[in-house]
């Protein structure tokens, strides 16, 4: 099932600036599994969640995991253009805009919930379904 049911996902995500394997916010669910575009690519039957994957709203990660992933749903978590402060850009802190142009492009976001926050930060949960020709 997807994780937007409550089941299991697949994580594609911590971007740098970190080191590898280094715990930012504390330790990671045990039904969440970290990998990247090869993990996005081999589990379609589970939801992708990316948490802030190009951190500054700069890289191609998430754009490699979103590209990889041949599932249905996402599970994005970070600021979105239009739902960001704009501090150093204006599609956000979290994903880069080319991977906002992407995924707007390819799914239909179903579910948006604003999240606690850093200051400064403007993150939400979206749930997004890949669109069906």
């Amino acid at each position: 099932g997807g994780a937007a049911g409550g089941g299991e996902g697949t994580a594609a995500g911590e971007g740098a600036p970190f080191t590898e394997g280094e715990a930012l916010m504390g330790a990671r669910e045990a039904c969440v599994e970290q990998g990247g575009p090869e993990a996005a690519a081999a589990h379609p039957d589970r939801a992708l969640v990316l948490m802030w994957p190009d951190y500054g709203g700069r890289g191609s990660y998430g754009l490699a995991c979103l590209r990889a992933y041949r599932g249905d749903r996402l599970l994005l978590v970070g600021e979105w253009r239009g739902a960001t402060f704009g501090r150093r850009s204006e599609s956000g802190e979290s994903f880069s805009a080319e991977f906002q142009r992407e995924v707007e492009a390819g799914f239909v976001r179903e579910e948006l919930h604003r999240l606690p926050t850093w200051p400064g930060s403007l993150d939400h949960v979206a749930v997004w379904r890949r669109r069906r020709a």
